[in-house]
């Protein structure tokens, strides 16, 4: 039986950036990957197990496409094949100074479920359980 993985995701990345400061000043947002910006992403034909979870993952020939993914809800930027059952995205992004992050705000828009991950471990599910199908 295969789980309905992910159908529909929009994702927003925002990082609350802290400059070791003591004075009052207040917190500092980036968003690390935005709105119009393009991404890989894949729907898998085959279980492609872990290793596309990795930073040094090969995604060259996968597809680009702009968040959100999906398809016959009349709301998604990048159309997904009808019946799609699960699509793999990642959104590569850098941080200069892992020190100067106090906070990661994690945002995802979706329909049925989702697996985050940020350099192959899990930092994020909803709807989705063990074991995860493809």
């Amino acid at each position: 039986m295969r789980i309905r993985f992910i159908r529909y995701v929009f994702l927003i990345i925002l990082i609350v950036a802290h400059y070791n400061s003591f004075s009052q000043e207040d917190p500092h947002w980036e968003s690390i990957f935005g709105e119009g910006e393009s991404c890989p992403y894949l729907v898998p034909d085959r279980d492609l197990g872990t290793v596309w979870q990795e930073i040094s993952y090969d995604d060259s020939n996968w597809e680009i496409g702009e968040p959100g993914f999906g398809f016959g809800d009349d709301d998604d930027v990048t159309i997904l094949p009808v019946g799609t059952q699960s699509v793999y995205i990642r959104i590569a992004f850098d941080v200069q100074d892992i020190s100067d992050i106090t906070d990661l705000y994690f945002d995802v828009d979706y329909d049925a479920g989702f697996v985050a991950y940020i350099n192959g471990t899990e930092v994020a599910r909803e709807n989705v359980q063990d074991p995860i199908s493809w």
